[in-house]
Formats: C-alpha cells, sequence, structure tokens
C-alpha cells in the first residue's frame, strides 16, 4: 500500500509536468465534487503547491487557508491570477 507521503510526491510529479490550461482543467474536474478520502486530500494539496509554485495569485480559492472547490477557474498567464469563471 502506498502512504500518503508517496502519493503526494507521485502528484506533484504528474502536476508539475502539467500546462497551465491543463492544471486549470484538474482543478476544474474536482469542482463539485464533495467526497473525501486522504488521497484526495493529498492530490489537493499538491494541486494547491503547484498553483504557488507557478506564482498564481490563489486568493479567490483559498477559504480559511483551505483550497475551495466550489467555482471553475481558468488560469491567467499575464496577471498570474486565478480568475472564477461563472455558470
Amino acid at each position: 500500500m502506498t502512504d500518503l507521503h508517496t502519493l503526494f510526491e507521485q502528484f506533484q510529479t504528474r502536476l508539475q509536468a502539467a500546462t497551465d490550461a491543463e492544471l486549470a482543467e484538474t482543478f476544474n474536474r474536482e469542482t463539485g465534487n464533495r467526497g473525501w478520502a486522504a488521497a484526495r486530500g493529498a492530490f489537493h494539496l499538491a494541486l494547491r503547491d503547484e498553483l504557488l509554485r507557478r506564482g498564481f495569485n490563489c486568493d479567490v480559492i483559498f477559504s480559511g487557508g483551505n483550497l475551495s472547490l466550489a467555482t471553475r477557474i481558468r488560469l491567467n498567464a499575464d496577471t498570474r491570477e486565478v480568475e472564477l469563471v461563472e455558470g
């Protein structure tokens, strides 16, 4: 069985190889999914870390220090902003 730290590292590697558009798509696939497991938590942590590593301002998707997956996003490469997508 793979431990959470190993899973986190695997998620990191996969997300680091993704383009900005793929990273936004990955985030958007998670919106609206209320299921929870430890592995999913590790994935969300790796996703948050990758957005920050790339220099995106993530204020609109942080809620109490945690990643909020309530709304779909797009990544603006020019301004390095995470933008909410309505609808």
